[in-house]
């Protein structure tokens, strides 16, 4: 996943938006008058193209497993009553109430990421090695608090994966959430060794200068 800055961000889902305004100014009575009414719909390469590319864009911008690419997904352009009835004006109505819906969701996301909003968790074991019923491995590893991991993907999946910054532990078991991706280790009790690279990783949110 590129390391895209906060203005990147930005521009992709903007321009995203902007497609979708530029289609309802086409769908307005002067460019109606001017360039007669557009012939937009599901099935058209134009959206079928805006459609692949914002599945790219929400990927890119805020990973592949988030849930803003999910209910995106979940937005319908068509109802199954009035393909199968040959309605057009249903059609038509039902394609522009989903394009609602999705320029919706998309200004969302831009606020989203608007609001500079970062979390930084802590992955350590549950108890010192030296304690009873502690998270200990087959392997003699140990995982983190299984309320941590729990909470790393919620993260994961509502900011993306730049903005869940993970500080884990080293001997910390690795876990699917992180599975493939970079995270900022250190020793056990010395977590400040983790400090310049989280404070790389915030001034490329652009939440220090």
């Amino acid at each position: 996943m590129p390391n895209l800055t906060k203005e990147d961000k930005l521009s992709i889902l903007k321009r995203l938006v902007k497609r979708i305004k530029n289609w309802r100014s086409q769908k307005s009575l002067p460019m109606i008058f001017l360039m007669g009414s557009p012939n937009f719909s599901e099935s058209s390469p134009e959206f079928q193209q805006w459609l692949k590319d914002t599945n790219e864009g929400i990927s890119v911008v805020f990973g592949r497993y988030s849930h803003w690419l999910a209910e995106f997904n979940d937005i319908r352009y068509s109802e199954t009553m009035s393909v199968l009835l040959g309605d057009h004006n249903a059609r038509e109505i039902n394609f522009w109430k989903g394009l609602d819906a999705a320029q919706s969701l998309l200004e969302s996301m831009i606020e989203d990421i608007e609001a500079d909003r970062v979390a930084v968790i802590e992955g350590v074991p549950s108890k010192k090695p030296d304690s009873t019923g502690e998270d200990e491995t087959a392997s003699g590893s140990v995982r983190a608090r299984q309320n941590v991991v729990h909470e790393i993907g919620l993260f994961q999946s509502r900011l993306g994966f730049n903005k869940a910054i993970l500080l884990k532990q080293l001997g910390v078991e690795d876990f699917t959430n992180v599975d493939g991706l970079q995270y900022i280790s250190f020793a056990e009790d010395r977590i400040e060794q983790a400090f310049p690279e989280l404070i790389r990783a915030l001034k490329r949110e652009g939440l220090l200068l």
